[in-house]
């Protein structure tokens, strides 16, 4: 085993009296932060999960009311009764093996860090496709706008008139999602004096909560790198949770021996869907960097 360790002349260059060390400390993975349970709900995932792979949710009929004067005659409306459905309809799965010598001579439990991994994992990978597809069903689009810290602010209040003229419930809920390059526009824009975000922090600092680095005109901003990017274009997108359900039905993870060789065998699974079920509660606004 040769040593690391720069050395002039030959003795004992050969490195045979300096062993190797293996780490018990494995290489970290920075993960992406998840922000799918801000912008997203599970209203219909006990029903999901309690039996069937298919929902319908039924909407609320729209009532109209009409002028009515005395002897006047009424008028009644039909009903409608329109439905959409949430599917169960996609699946992400991992698997890895590991032989039993390995498993003797192992010093570290390598099925423990795989399953912890996997299972983030996954969670990002679900949330990227969700991302990936959403922004087509929206019920409104901005215009695709080339940002700088100069109207950063205008483009996120242009999306706040657009849910106010939707009448997106105004409860803490309504958010925006923007990759971290549109997040510094905003962190060097005038948001950056605590008043406009709302909270008694600045946006200067050096972290923030949940990646939310505060509120414009009632929008959470929450920072994201699972948005889907077409050339230079940001598909970023904004609305209430109230646009987009999400539910699990089943996610497993288990263990077995392998049919064919002295080994066992770790897999995980899971079963989901989603739905935007509320178009007019979400907001495609595509952006580039000015």
């Amino acid at each position: 085993m040769p040593s690391y360790v720069n050395r002039v002349g030959n003795n004992l260059a050969g490195g045979g009296f300096t062993p190797e060390k293996w780490s018990l400390q494995l290489n970290a993975v920075f993960w992406a932060v998840s922000n799918l349970m801000q912008i997203a709900n599970t209203n219909w995932e006990g029903e999901i999960k309690a039996n069937g792979s298919v929902v319908n949710i039924r909407q609320s009929p729209l009532i109209s009311t009409y002028d009515y004067s005395a002897g006047g005659t009424i008028q009644y409306q039909d009903l409608t009764d329109d439905y959409v459905s949430l599917r169960i309809d996609r699946a992400k799965g991992w698997a890895i093996t590991r032989d039993n010598i390995d498993e003797v001579q192992n010093d570290i439990n390598v099925f423990k860090e795989v399953a912890t991994n996997a299972a983030i994992q996954s969670k990002l990978d679900i949330e990227k496709l969700i991302y990936s597809l959403a922004y087509a069903d929206a019920g409104n689009t901005v215009a695709s706008t080339a940002l700088t810290s100069a109207n950063v602010i205008n483009w996120i209040v242009q999306q706040g008139v657009i849910m106010n003229e939707n009448n997106l419930p105004d409860d803490g809920k309504r958010w925006i999602l923007v990759p971290p390059s549109i997040a510094g526009l905003i962190a060097t824009s005038d948001i950056k004096n605590q008043y406009m975000t709302g909270d008694t922090k600045q946006v200067m600092r050096e972290s923030f909560a949940n990646d939310n680095i505060g509120t414009v005109y009632g929008i959470n901003v929450f920072v994201s790198n699972q948005l889907t990017k077409t050339g230079n274009t940001f598909q970023c997108m904004s609305g209430h949770p109230a646009a987009i359900t999400f539910a699990n039905q089943f996610s497993e993870v288990e263990t077995g021996n392998l049919p064919n060789s002295h080994g066992k065998y770790l897999r995980g699974l899971n079963l989901f869907g989603f739905k935007t079920v509320k178009p007019s509660a979400l907001i495609y606004a595509p952006a580039t960097l000015g």
